[in-house]
């Protein structure tokens, strides 16, 4: 099935079959005439104002990670409350310009192989899963409220089905283990916790929620898993779990102190390595998009690609449709599981749907705003209003119905996961369905209307 209509049958859980009717040259020359199109000057203009978009959004994303970096040093240098403040407000402002870089990440259909020769990137989604991936099931990386000294798994953790009562984590491994997790073939040495390790146990034994790096990892490194339900209280990571000199005090894992500072080196090198590691994922995506990086690169790719109009289009489809909206929003509310929230761990999923929503709209405004701008290039508004006014305003006005709902979400006092929980019992919980109602709007509307007025 075409991406162009998957988004409308997700959410309407049913899958229409068409087949295609007519045939000969004299059908598709009566249509040759109203066929419309996109001049060659306009759609070299819009490429390269989408490949400036794109690079000023990872280079941001790599600037914020930079500053995180630094952030975290300060943090594990001298763990205090400001300290570690300070550290979750950088992964904070990290995470904006990368949640608007996620519209590009929709064109694996067109880049699947080909850029190990030059050291590059060789598969999006791969890359993306490493960077992003998501759900993440906490208990590979480390405690998960069970008492690893006293032997006891406690309620309130809700696993990944493989993973059911973990008692085994890279973190804590060394200490009350042999410095090994797994049995037979999935046995693997975690005793030194390298960038190389984490990578290594990305998808430890076939789990796909064992995703090991990323910001998902940092973040529950950060804040610690969120226990607090549906209270407005985001994971309460203590700063004792990283004492690792004498001078701070006794180290802790959760509530349990130990004799010994090796969880919380190790906890701490594994924090280190995980931001590194995004550092360096950052590093070469910028330089994929970046103008003056020479060879075969992302950005390049996509200037000669002829599909490249059809492939933005597209990628504004899927997310608002297939990912926001399914994915990441009806499925919380269909489930109503705090578990189903994309940014568990920080309480910040309402900023996160804010900003995917906003990368939506940079591709078809043509406007980027971070710590670069980017405003005045051709815009797919401005190829769509060439060949049908009336569709361009009819999808602005979507898209503005977009802005204003993820506002209103944005704003609201409630978090995500109180409002998926407590469902019709809050009134703010329409304000994810309105939001989510908006995005399928969107999707539906470009998949249709937008996608004939441009004529691809």
């Amino acid at each position: 099935m075409s991406k162009w209509n998957l988004a409308a049958a997700i959410v309407a859980g049913s899958l229409v079959l068409t087949g295609c009717g007519g045939s000969g040259s004299s059908s598709s020359n009566s249509n040759a005439a109203s066929t419309p199109t996109i001049s060659s000057t306009d759609e070299a203009a819009f490429k390269t104002n989408v490949a400036n978009i794109a690079h000023a959004m990872y280079a941001d994303s790599l600037t914020t990670a930079k500053a995180l970096d630094t952030a975290v040093d300060a943090f594990l240098a001298n763990p205090t409350e400001e300290s570690l403040t300070a550290a979750k407000q950088a992964y904070e402002h990290a995470r904006e310009p990368y949640q608007q870089s996620e519209i590009m990440r929709f064109d694996t259909d067109y880049v699947t192989a080909g850029f190990e020769s030059d050291r590059g990137i060789v598969n999006v989604d791969d890359w993306e899963g490493q960077v992003n991936a998501w759900p993440l099931d906490e208990a590979i990386i480390d405690y998960v409220n069970y008492d690893v000294y006293r032997g006891s798994f406690e309620a309130g953790y809700q696993g990944a089905e493989e993973n059911s009562e973990p008692k085994e984590n890279i973190i804590n491994s060394t200490v009350t283990f042999d410095g090994s997790i797994g049995t037979g073939n999935d046995a693997k040495d975690v005793s030194l916790i390298t960038t190389d390790l984490i990578v290594s146990m990305q998808e430890f034994a076939g789990g796909e929620a064992n995703v090991t790096t990323g910001v998902h990892a940092i973040e529950f490194l950060l804040w610690g898993q969120d226990i607090n339900s549906t209270d407005k209280v985001a994971g309460q990571r203590a700063i004792s779990d990283f004492y690792t000199e004498d001078s701070h005090g006794v180290c802790t894992s959760g509530g349990v102190e130990n004799a010994e500072r090796t969880i919380c080196q190790r906890r701490a090198d594994y924090l280190s390595v995980a931001v590194d590691l995004l550092v360096s994922d950052l590093t070469q995506m910028e330089a994929e998009w970046n103008i003056e990086t020479e060879g075969k690169t992302l950005r390049n790719e996509f200037m000669t690609n002829a599909d490249s109009v059809k492939r933005m289009l597209g990628a504004m489809v899927e997310l608002a449709g297939v990912e926001l909206a399914s994915e990441r929003m009806q499925k919380a509310l269909d489930q109503g599981d705090p578990e189903n929230e994309h940014d568990c761990f920080s309480d910040l999923t309402n900023w996160a749907l804010y900003n995917n929503a906003k990368g939506i709209q940079n591709i078809y405004f043509g406007t980027y705003s971070g710590l670069t701008n980017i405003e005045g290039g051709k815009s797919l508004s401005d190829l769509v209003k060439a060949n049908n006014a009336s569709v361009d305003t009819e999808m602005r006005a979507k898209l503005e119905t977009v802005e204003a709902t993820m506002s209103a979400l944005l704003a609201s006092d409630y978090s995500f996961d109180q409002l998926i929980a407590l469902g019709d019992d809050r009134e703010d919980s329409s304000l994810i369905a309105a939001g989510k109602d908006a995005l399928i709007d969107v999707s539906d509307y470009g998949s249709d209307h937008v996608k004939a007025a441009l004529g691809i």
